[in-house]
């Protein structure tokens, strides 16, 4: 349902329409308007003799069957795409549903419905625009087009239970309830005792007792408490989270890019050593590595140089012939 803000401006938005379009060609469709537009289209004998109306109607209107649901449209080019009619009720939601669409935007944003509506013009959306900046409402409202929903949606409490709550201090009792459950508690087992071994019962003595093996008796045998094996916790493996295995992920490719660096380092030092000989004071060192850097170098430095000094020669041997002339020599 609905929220009053939203009804509110779908009605000032009609009542201003409805105040505009007054006294001019309307071109407003209540729904019994649309769909009697769309029953006269279809019972039109086309092979028969038709009224103006009929004309007029088979001139403007087109109807277009999409399953079970007919749409109205202005006849026009088949290549072009169709431009339909809104009714009076569709017209607001139409309206609101571009404006959310383009972000809030304004006229000229929307401008878009007057090329797929016929009846869409825009001051429809002008007044939509000026009624809703005048409209109160929260910015979650205006952002999506209803209340925000506050309170509980889940909770793991009985609905018998959440039904009798009245206030808070109700729902922390309950809580606090839940929280006290008595549970199992690891009872210590009793300690075992060794069995009391009674005495031999005394026989009164005699005036010849008998004789008794000392070394043949034995003690009696006690067998020792039986115990339980401690019983080993196995402790639960506790699952890991992606972001601890993408860090560890991380770790590990940066370990190795690490070691592929020093070894690469290393298998240059050690070329190094190979093929460069140790410098000595006074040795010469080769610049260019080959006959072809040689000739390169002769080719794009040498040679230009060269000429250029032979240019500057010939022009100063010119220049002296000049004065030698002007001066009479």
């Amino acid at each position: 349902m609905a929220n009053p803000t939203e009804c509110d401006l779908e009605a000032h938005f009609r009542e201003e329409l409805f105040k505009r379009s007054k006294g001019k060609k309307s071109i407003l469709l209540p729904k019994e308007q649309y769909n009697k537009i769309i029953a006269d289209l279809t019972a039109i004998d086309k092979s028969g003799k038709k009224t103006p109306h009929e004309y007029y109607l088979l001139k403007k209107y087109e109807v277009l069957k999409c399953g079970d649901v007919f749409k109205l449209f202005r006849r026009g080019n088949a290549n072009e795409d169709p431009i339909y009619f809104a009714t009076l009720k569709d017209t607001f939601d139409i309206i609101k549903r571009a404006h959310i669409t383009t972000g809030h935007g304004g006229r000229d944003k929307m401008k878009e419905l007057t090329k797929k509506y016929a009846n869409i013009t825009h001051d429809a959306i002008s007044i939509y625009k000026w009624i809703w900046h005048r409209m109160p409402m929260s910015p979650f409202a205006a952002l999506f087009g209803s209340d925000a929903k506050v309170g509980l949606t889940t909770s793991a409490l009985p609905h018998d239970v959440i039904h009798r709550l009245q206030s808070e201090d109700d729902l922390l009792s309950v809580s606090t309830d839940e929280t006290t459950l008595v549970e199992p508690s690891a009872v210590e087992p009793p300690a075992v005792e060794p069995p009391a071994v009674e005495p031999p019962a005394t026989e009164p003595l005699t005036a010849d007792p008998p004789a008794v093996d000392l070394i043949s008796v034995e003690p009696p045998a006690v067998e020792p408490p039986a115990t339980e094996p401690p019983t080993v916790e196995q402790s639960a493996v506790e699952p890991t989270s992606p972001l601890s295995v993408r860090q560890n992920s991380i770790i590990s490719q940066r370990k190795r890019a690490c070691e592929a660096q020093l070894s690469q380092a290393e298998r240059m030092v050690k070329r190094s050593r190979r093929i460069m000989d140790r410098g000595n004071v006074g040795s010469s060192i080769p610049v260019l590595g080959s006959i072809n850097a040689a000739f390169n170098l002769m080719v794009y430095v040498a040679i230009p140089i060269r000429y250029f000094m032979n240019n500057f020669e010939n022009a100063k041997a010119a220049r002296r012939e000049a004065l030698k002339k002007e001066n009479g020599y």
